[in-house]
């Protein structure tokens, strides 16, 4: 079970899955950068200091930017 981040509600993998996959077709991201910031966040959840999420993120989507941008989708 994971936090969903919606106060302290638990879910599980298949309906974290689907809402990762529902978060990246509603923003039209690919759903592979979705999962990579909701790891990177999970990653710092429970650091004191969560600073670096904001530099991971940036770099996941620059990434994938870069990989739109040369057709490597």
């Amino acid at each position: 079970m994971t936090d969903a981040g919606d106060g302290g509600r638990l879910v599980g993998d298949e309906e974290l899955e689907r809402i990762l996959e529902e978060t990246a077709a509603e923003h039209n991201v690919p759903e592979a950068a979705v999962k990579e910031i909701y790891e990177a966040q999970k990653e710092v959840v429970n650091m004191e200091r969560r600073g670096s999420i904001l530099k991971d993120m940036r770099q996941i989507l620059e990434e994938y930017v870069d990989e739109w941008d040369s057709g490597e989708q």
